[in-house]
């Protein structure tokens, strides 16, 4: 078992209306990831809701980024939106 953090935003808070999601944070975040899990030879990956929770991102931008950064991996994700 492998542990790892990424770091997707710089600030966090709940205004309304503000994303505090960094888009590029996270597809460089998850690319790293699925090149680590190469490299130690994993094929599965379990993620949170990166993004799309308290960070209020736009999941129909975050889901295409996960899709291509681990579209060689067996991804789990757990994904909960503003609106759950």
């Amino acid at each position: 078992c492998t542990i790892a953090n990424c770091i997707t935003q710089h600030r966090y808070g709940r205004e309304p209306g503000v994303v505090y999601a960094d888009y590029q944070a996270i597809e460089r975040c998850t690319e790293q990831a699925a090149a680590k899990l190469s490299e130690f030879g994993r094929d599965r990956i379990y993620l949170p809701s990166i993004g799309t929770g308290n960070a209020a991102g736009d999941p129909g931008i975050i889901l295409p980024i996960l899709e291509k950064s681990f579209s060689d991996v067996d991804a789990v994700l757990w994904l909960k939106t503003n609106k759950d």
